[in-house]
């Protein structure tokens, strides 16, 4: 509270340990600082490892958009998930 902006945040990114418990009080703690607008980022939404991740997001009631990029000169995949504050 003391360091967030007084109209909030443009772009909030979750990526919690990856339990189901552990992004779900992440979502709730960032309501207080997201507004209407703001992108809310969730990470590891399919990485099967994370399957906890995939069953909060596939739970949440608003709209979502869930993409997956494989970056061919590093490997690295890229799985998440971008919603707007309920």
């Amino acid at each position: 509270n003391r360091i967030a902006p007084k109209d909030g945040y443009d772009f909030i990114l979750i990526d919690s340990d990856h339990s189901y418990e552990g992004v779900k009080l992440d979502w709730e703690l960032i309501q207080d600082f997201a507004r209407e607008d703001t992108v809310i980022m969730i990470d590891d939404l399919r990485d099967e490892r994370h399957w906890q991740v995939k069953k909060f997001w596939d739970e949440l009631q608003t709209t979502k958009y869930d993409f997956e990029d494989f970056i061919e000169d590093t490997g690295i995949l890229i799985s998440a998930g971008v919603t707007l504050k309920l």
